[in-house]
C-alpha cells in the first residue's frame, strides 16, 4: 500500500487539532499523583495476549509513520516540511499519540548479515504438553534467537541467526533439542529474506481515504 496524504488535509490553525492538543496539556497540568488509581495506565507490549482495541488512524498518521519507516531519525521539523500544512508541533503529538497507543515503536534495527551473522533459519520446536511456557522463555534467553512465537500448546516458532550451517546444526542439537520438553526440532533455512518483518506496510483498509504519496517515501 502506498501511504497516502491529502494536501490541505490539515492547518497548522486546524481547531480540531489544536483542541486535542490542548486537551493532552491540561491533562498533564492537572494530572493525579503518582501511584493514584487515575494516573495508572496499561502498556500493552508483545507478550499481551488481550485484544488491543482498533486504533483509528488518518492519513497524516499514516503519513508520519511512512516517513519513520523510511527513517527512523528523522525530525519532527525535517517531517512536517514534507506535509502540506501539518506543523512539526502537530507532529511532534501524532508521533507521541502513536507510540503510546502501541501503533509504533521507534527503535534501531541489527542486521545480523552485517555483522558475520549470514545463516538465519526458522525453527519449529514441539514439545510435551504442558511444557510450551517454560520452553518458551527458555528459547527467549538465547542471543542467536531472534523471535519466539507460539501457535498452540505444543508447538513453538523461532528464528535462529548464525555465523555457518555448521554453528546452527550445533545450536539446534546442543541446546534447543537438550532442553527438557523438546520433543522434536524442523529447521528451514531461509537464503534471503525479501521483505523483513519491521517493513510490513499499513493496508489499505486502514486508511481508506487518502490521495496524495508522501513526497520523497518511495
Amino acid at each position: 500500500m502506498a501511504i497516502v496524504l491529502a494536501r490541505g488535509a490539515v492547518s497548522q490553525a486546524d481547531p480540531a487539532e489544536r483542541s486535542r492538543e490542548r486537551s493532552v496539556r491540561n491533562y498533564q497540568v492537572s494530572s493525579s499523583p503518582i501511584g493514584s488509581r487515575s494516573e495508572t495506565r496499561h502498556v500493552r507490549t508483545e507478550n499481551d495476549h488481550r485484544r488491543p482495541p482498533r486504533v483509528r488512524l488518518d492519513a497524516i498518521d499514516a503519513a508520519i509513520i511512512q516517513l519513520l519507516q523510511a527513517d527512523g531519525r528523522a525530525s519532527a521539523v525535517e517531517m512536517a516540511r514534507q506535509l502540506p500544512g501539518v506543523s512539526p508541533r502537530v507532529v511532534r503529538y501524532r508521533i507521541d499519540r502513536l507510540r503510546e497507543a502501541g501503533v509504533i515503536s521507534v527503535v534501531a534495527v541489527v542486521h545480523p548479515q552485517s555483522l558475520g551473522y549470514g545463516v538465519i533459519a526458522d525453527v519449529m520446536v514441539e514439545t510435551e504438553p504442558g511444557r510450551t511456557l517454560q520452553i518458551v522463555d527458555a528459547l527467549a534467553d538465547f542471543d542467536q534467537v531472534r523471535y519466539v512465537a507460539y501457535t498452540g500448546d505444543r508447538d513453538i516458532s523461532i528464528q535462529v541467526v548464525t555465523r555457518s550451517v555448521e554453528e546452527l546444526h550445533g545450536f539446534i542439537h546442543q541446546s534447543v533439542q537438550l532442553l527438557p520438553g523438546v520433543t522434536r526440532t524442523r529447521t528451514y533455512l531461509l537464503p534471503e529474506t525479501r521483505k523483513p518483518a519491521y517493513n510490513w506496510e499499513l493496508p489499505s483498509d486502514v486508511v481508506p481515504h487518502a490521495e496524495t504519496r508522501v513526497p520523497g517515501t518511495g
